[in-house]
């Protein structure tokens, strides 16, 4: 009787062991999964933006300005890539909203930092922005 009695000791030892080293595993694996779920989400947000970003362009060559203005912000917000505030402020400026061109262009300014041709395009529709801004309000002023 002890020999079954220490083995039911030693058994049920090592089964503590093994739910202990078993708690213990995924208690340190649950850092990996949680940290592995935004770049996860960040790839699936991506892929989203890219399909966003298609319908835009769609839109855009369609001559559907303000609705591929509004879809670009929608993959910026997905996606924070600087040059879809670009593209946006783009179309705003070709379907004539030039104070939302002005805003997305500056905020594009601001954030972009990497691509120095699209910051130098920015700051030239920036200055196309003006020039139609100074051509309308000399349309609309009274002539004399």
């Amino acid at each position: 009787m002890r020999h079954e009695s220490e083995g039911r000791a030693r058994s049920s030892h090592g089964r503590s062991i093994a739910l202990i080293v078993f708690g213990l595993s995924v208690l340190v694996a649950m850092p990996i999964v949680t940290m592995a779920q935004p770049v996860a989400q960040r790839s699936e947000g991506d892929h989203a933006a890219q399909i966003i970003l298609r319908a835009a362009n769609d839109h855009y060559k369609a001559k559907r300005y303000a609705k591929a203005a509004q879809m670009y912000l929608t993959a910026y917000d997905i996606s924070r890539n600087p040059a879809y505030l670009y593209n946006a402020g783009r179309a705003e400026q070709r379907a004539y909203h030039l104070d939302a061109a002005q805003r997305h262009f500056h905020k594009y300014l601001q954030l972009e930092k990497k691509d120095p041709a699209g910051i130098t395009r920015a700051r030239l529709r920036l200055e196309e922005v003006q020039e139609g801004r100074a051509a309308l309000a000399g349309a609309a002023s009274p002539k004399d």
